[in-house]
């Protein structure tokens, strides 16, 4: 199928072709969109409400090499329950590797760590050397409903994304979508590519948490500027305050804070961290509203989708976008 010029748009703008990853001003039109401010801030709310006091799926969901681990990983696992290879140790270090998400000694280390609190378990096997890994039920339900926070914000701006959410309880949805969006992001789609100052704070465990949790909060119970303590802050995430202090020293260093008080202990989010975190929520919705749009073509077709090998180009055909994807992303 020949790609539309919607979709190169949308390609040019991940994928780092174009030498301005915010070319066409795709950010910009999606965050005039009717209804963005308060997407932007239900998803902002549903992602920290996802995070906190669960302690095991900070462990595991909690950065950027971790979040795109697990969805490689799903794909693997969906792949193999429809007879495409094996989800194992070595299939995964290979494909996070090839994709440059993370090394192989990370991978194994967080396999490890996501079987201890049992969202990873190795496969019966009459051979006992065959280490064939599946996801497990309870790591489908808090990937799903991770996912739901992000898919419900992007469906008040695109509304094809509402049928995907709910239908995602769906296996057979769930698989599409989750092909869908490890194609898209093996092809070049990385939402940071928007965002680029974002990207140190990603690579922090629990940067962004940190990041979102203030730059969500607009205004105070009075109407003046929010401001928030470290300690505070520290509880809510479920991080420590030292953790919590280095990053917003950082932050502060970036001009997305200003802290005061004695010791520094205060904080108060400027309109840089709120521009900041309202482009990375505009990068997320559309990439995920792609993916639905992909997903949708293929439940569509009755099939999952083209195979990607560690390193590929991702889906062999990209569908033609949606009406208002077509908006959002065109010059």
């Amino acid at each position: 199928m020949r790609e539309n010029s919607a979709s190169a748009a949308v390609r040019d703008l991940f994928d780092g072709a174009a030498s301005d990853p915010l070319s066409g001003g795709a950010m910009a039109r999606i965050m005039a969109m009717d209804g963005f401010s308060a997407a932007a801030a239900c998803s902002a709310r549903g992602i920290l409400e996802t995070y906190q006091n669960r302690y095991a799926l900070n462990r595991v969901l909690n950065d950027r090499g971790r979040l795109v681990l697990s969805l490689l990983l799903l794909d693997l696992h969906f792949r193999a329950e429809s007879g495409e290879g094996e989800l194992t140790l070595s299939r995964l270090q290979a494909l996070c590797h090839g994709l440059d998400v993370c090394s192989p000694n990370r991978v194994a280390a967080m396999v490890a760590v996501m079987r201890l609190f049992g969202y990873v378990a190795v496969a019966p096997s009459a051979d006992r050397r065959a280490r064939r890994l599946v996801a497990t039920e309870p790591f489908e339900r808090i990937t799903r409903e991770r996912w739901s926070v992000l898919l419900e914000g992007a469906s008040r701006l695109f509304p094809h994304v509402k049928e995907v959410l709910d239908r995602l309880q769906d296996r057979a949805v769930m698989a599409a979508f989750v092909r869908a969006l490890s194609e898209r992001f093996a092809g070049g789609y990385r939402t940071v590519h928007a965002t680029p100052a974002i990207a140190p704070y990603i690579e922090r465990d629990g940067g962004l948490l940190v990041l979102l949790a203030l730059g969500s909060a607009r205004t105070g119970s009075e109407g003046g500027a929010a401001e928030f303590t470290i300690a505070e802050t520290a509880r809510r995430l479920d991080l420590s305050r030292a953790h919590v202090a280095s990053v917003l020293k950082m932050a502060a260093a970036d001009g997305l804070v200003v802290r005061s008080g004695a010791r520094d202990e205060r904080v108060r989010p400027t309109d840089a961290l709120a521009a900041l975190t309202d482009r990375f929520l505009a990068a997320a919705f559309l990439i995920h509203a792609v993916a639905a749009w992909d997903c949708l073509h293929l439940l569509a077709a009755g099939q999952a989708g083209t195979s990607h090998t560690p390193g590929g180009a991702g889906t062999e055909a990209q569908q033609p976008a949606a009406p208002e994807l077509q908006r959002a992303t065109s010059a």
